[in-house]
């Protein structure tokens, strides 16, 4: 039985000593939320860190191929075919 299911306090009341019960589920609730949370922000962070990294890749690339097609390296653009 769950703490959600419907009659389960009339159930908790008639019972003696079961105040136990309702602190384990609840320090069992708050236990899988902190792992939820470490585990969600940690691949948010990952994914973050990925997005730099990629940014930090292109704007190199693109730094590169700005001062090859300075330097005459660089293929030139070619025209559209008319």
């Amino acid at each position: 039985m769950t703490l959600t299911t419907t009659g389960h306090v009339d159930v908790m009341r008639s019972s003696d000593g079961a105040d136990w019960e309702v602190a384990v589920a609840v320090g069992i609730i708050l236990f899988a939320t902190l792992v939820y949370i470490y585990v969600s922000a940690n691949f948010t962070a990952l994914m973050l860190r990925m997005q730099s990294e990629i940014d930090r890749y292109r704007t190199r690339i693109g730094q590169v191929g700005a001062h090859a097609h300075g330097i005459g390296l660089a293929p030139r653009p070619r025209a559209p075919d008319a």
